[in-house]
């Protein structure tokens, strides 16, 4: 019963990120150090809540909570949360919440063999087949989308010209630049959160679900905070030295000016210019945006971050990170309705090709 719980949750919590990570695609303005901060500072006061309350007759027991325990635990949080999440959070900015999930469907094939090499977990010829295919789906559908997203930022910026032409090349070029960079940070939270993952499974069994978020996501964000409040005291401290201490109108950081197509282009590039430069700042926005972007802290980081913790002391670190893989199949109808993104007959086509990977890697690929 416990292990059909675990499958369960962990086949939930894909629905919950997909959705989130739409929210936060569409909603959030700010740097993706200032995301990951605000997320898990918010998330770790539920955290902290319900720990409290689910061991209302001993909290904080020091018989459960090992001083080696908790080092590794927030060791898992550096790995996966401080560093591995920032990159996912990039990866998600760049390339878009669909591509990120997609590349995430590799974590069974890296869980599989590090469930291999650190937690002994054999592999049988049904784990290769499963690997396989998952890698090939993945690929094939990254790259359908890639040519059709290509075609469309160049169409209509030809004309025949030399002139012309060379945009082209170049905004080719810039395109393939920048979705390069993307998949190499969504790869790099791929390895870094399956590694957060086995320290998390062998020093956290212990803990509950509630104090495992808490340990995680309250040291990453108290992390973060510290940061954050050391960059804004040098900017106080050096807020009067050229340039720094120009800021830009009210009125033109909430983009509420009207004017010409040039113009425009001019605020955004200030606008990227001014984010770039203030990444550890929480952004400037509207009461509205921030209850939309707390709806995808709820989802994701705690709600999601919970059951994916209880999956995955209930069933193997494989078939947990598997099934935490399908994200695929809720992101299509997802991003095709909110987005307004094609989907191809044949992006559907290796995306199921790519989960039948999965599955067979979970259910078959494994000996118990």
């Amino acid at each position: 019963m416990t292990a059909m719980m675990g499958v369960l949750a962990a086949v939930s919590s894909p629905l919950l990120m997909t959705i989130g990570f739409v929210i936060w695609d569409k909603e959030w303005k700010g740097s993706a150090f200032a995301l990951n901060m605000f997320k898990g500072s918010l998330a770790s006061v539920g955290f902290l809540l319900l720990s409290i309350i689910t061991r209302l007759d001993a909290p904080f027991n020091s018989g459960v909570w090992k001083l080696t325990d908790v080092n590794y635990l927030v060791l898992s949080a550096v790995i996966g949360i401080l560093i591995g999440d920032a990159a996912w959070l990039e990866a998600l900015r760049i390339i878009g919440a669909r591509r990120v999930i997609l590349v995430d469907t590799l974590k069974p094939f890296l869980s599989a063999l590090l469930g291999y090499f650190i937690l002994g977990e054999n592999l049988n010829a049904w784990a290769y087949v499963g690997m396989v295919l998952t890698v090939l789906g993945v690929t094939v559908v990254s790259l359908e989308k890639d040519k059709g997203t290509a075609t469309a930022d160049v169409e209509g910026e030809g004309g025949g010209s030399s002139s012309s032409s060379k945009l082209v090349e170049e905004k080719k070029a810039c395109w393939r630049d920048g979705v390069q960079l993307g998949y190499f940070w969504a790869t790099l939270n791929v390895v870094l959160d399956c590694y957060g993952s086995v320290l998390t499974k062998q020093y956290g069994a212990a803990f509950t679900t509630w104090e495992i978020g808490l340990i995680r996501f309250g040291s990453a964000s108290g992390i973060m905070i510290f940061m954050s409040a050391s960059f804004l005291a040098r900017e106080f401290l050096f807020a009067r030295r050229g340039e720094e201490e120009v800021e830009l109108p009210a009125h033109v950081r909430m983009g509420l000016v009207e004017g010409d197509e040039k113009g425009k282009g001019k605020r955004e590039e200030e606008e990227d210019e001014n984010k770039a430069r203030e990444w550890f700042k929480l952004p400037i926005m509207t009461v509205n945006a921030y209850m939309r972007i707390a709806l995808g802290v709820l989802l994701v980081t705690f709600v999601c971050s919970a059951l994916r913790n209880y999956a995955l002391f209930e069933i193997s670190l494989a078939m947990a990170l598997t099934l935490g893989g399908i994200g695929p199949i809720y992101s299509l109808p997802i991003v095709h309705v909110v987005k307004k993104e094609v989907v191809t007959g044949k992006a559907v086509v290796f995306t199921f090709i790519s989960v039948s990977g999965v599955a067979i890697l979970c259910l078959l690929g494994m000996e118990q």
